[in-house]
């Protein structure tokens, strides 16, 4: 008996909310760690290892600048990649001075 009734009913059980719960729990121990606790690890590498290996505190420093950049461009949607310019070729054809250039100048 699958009615919409039934479905709501044992959604809304005191079993199946803590089913949920417990899923939650499992899929964000799945997940790993988040980016809070990832770039806490990261600065912890790096200020353990300042003095006696520079480099690693180093190189924990640049993990954590990639982390930033990456979720900057994320929540921007922007990206530092070389912007791609498109020109109107009949307004403005190439020439010998563009180089290869395609109408026989």
């Amino acid at each position: 008996n699958v009615t919409p009734q039934t479905i709501s009913k044992l959604t809304n059980s005191k079993e199946a909310k803590a089913l949920l719960t417990l899923l939650g729990y499992y899929a964000s121990l799945v997940s790993g760690p988040h980016i809070a606790q990832r770039n806490n690890m990261l600065w912890r590498i790096a200020l353990a290892n300042e003095l006696d290996q520079p480099k690693t505190s180093i190189a924990a420093i640049a993990e954590l600048n990639k982390v930033d950049l990456a979720f900057r461009e994320m929540e921007t949607g922007a990206s530092q990649k070389a912007p791609v310019v498109i020109i109107n070729q009949e307004a403005l054809p190439r020439t010998v001075l563009d180089g290869n250039s395609t109408n026989g100048s």
